[in-house]
């Protein structure tokens, strides 16, 4: 939940994003954005978003969003997909590098 009931009656909010974050605050604004095809059915969103400089924060965001516990079980899943490759085929590729490794 982003916001929560407050003693007042209003709401308060739970996640902030500093004015400094020019990124993260542009793609929220606008430039997040999943592409659309036109077909006869009408507008159809894809379901990954077009890869830009705005979508690389905001996929960090949401690793972060998931929370600790999850991100630290991706990191196992992570270091023993590294291990299996390793043990079976040399060292592991740079590509299979992730966001991961910023939370473990």
């Amino acid at each position: 939940r982003m916001i929560q009931a407050n003693d007042d009656g209003g709401v308060d909010a739970l996640f902030q994003i500093d004015p400094s974050c020019e990124l993260l605050r542009k793609g929220f604004m606008a430039e997040y954005k999943f592409p659309e095809t036109h077909s006869k059915y009408g507008i159809l969103t894809e379901e990954r978003p077009v890869k830009n400089k705005f979508s690389h924060p905001h996929d960090a965001l949401q690793y972060a969003a998931m929370g600790y516990e999850k991100v630290n079980n991706a990191a196992k899943i992570e270091q023993d997909m590294r291990h299996r490759d390793s043990s079976s085929y040399g060292r592991p590729s740079a590509e299979k590098s992730t966001i991961i490794k910023a939370f473990s």
